[in-house]
């Protein structure tokens, strides 16, 4: 029953996604994602399975991941370490949250306390410390680290200690929100890179141009259509 609702309510996010377009202040991009040429390229470099990856350094500490990319698959299924970033499959985008254990995610959502939207419509979102499986509801995820897109931006992951210290101390606090130039993928790869950026964002940018034009010119199940196909051609 609570998964059902999570879906229900993710994708009544997605409407709330094409109705912010056609209604946003100009900004620089689109929201969500997984990978460009860079992330696809990271699909292909071998890595090992997450049960073989070293879960810390020869100093003992925690480390990353050595996967870039894994395939989408159930949540009780993935295996990540601290400190990864997640990417949620919705079915017009894709939410983001960073790993810190335990089968804990923190994340950026809407606003209202006890709502479970991923997009917030008032400007502010939460910063919220919630169950991997209970974010995912019925949509698949995977471990996506962004590193090849990292890497091409001349950035490396902060230690995981640090990021998460950070993430964990904004846990309960209101952010400001846009859809388009400060979701939640800006906010998981700031914590673990220290820059914000939302790839598919960029992409949409490029794939449509301006998408508020777009979303004005566009009928809502047209403009649906095109943004779901956008994103499984992504995927």
């Amino acid at each position: 029953m609570w998964n059902r609702a999570v879906v229900a309510v993710a994708n009544l996010a997605a409407r709330f996604l094409v109705t912010e377009l056609r209604t946003s202040a100009p900004s620089q991009g689109f929201c969500r994602s997984s990978s460009t040429e860079a992330c696809r390229m990271a699909d292909n470099i071998p890595g090992s399975t997450s049960d073989e990856r070293p879960r810390a350094d020869a100093q003992g500490r925690p480390r990353h991941s050595s996967h870039l990319v894994t395939p989408f698959t159930d949540s009780a299924h993935l295996k990540p370490l601290p400190g990864d970033l997640i990417e949620f499959k919705r079915d017009l985008y894709s939410h983001w949250a960073l790993y810190i254990g335990d089968g804990k995610v923190i994340n950026v959502r809407g606003a209202q306390p006890g709502k479970s939207s991923d997009i917030s419509m008032t400007g502010s979102a939460t910063v919220r410390m919630e169950d991997l499986t209970t974010v995912a509801g019925f949509s698949q995820v995977r471990i996506n680290n962004q590193e090849a897109e990292a890497t091409s931006r001349g950035l490396q992951a902060i230690p995981v200690d640090e990021l998460m210290e950070k993430a964990k101390k904004l846990v309960g606090t209101a952010v400001p929100y846009d859809v388009l130039s400060r979701n939640c993928e800006h906010y998981v790869t700031e914590w673990r890179y220290g820059e914000p950026w939302s790839e598919q964002v960029e992409s949409g940018m490029k794939q449509f141009g301006d998408v508020r034009k777009l979303a004005q010119q566009k009928d809502l199940p047209e403009l649906i259509g095109m943004l779901g196909n956008f994103m499984n051609q992504r995927r």
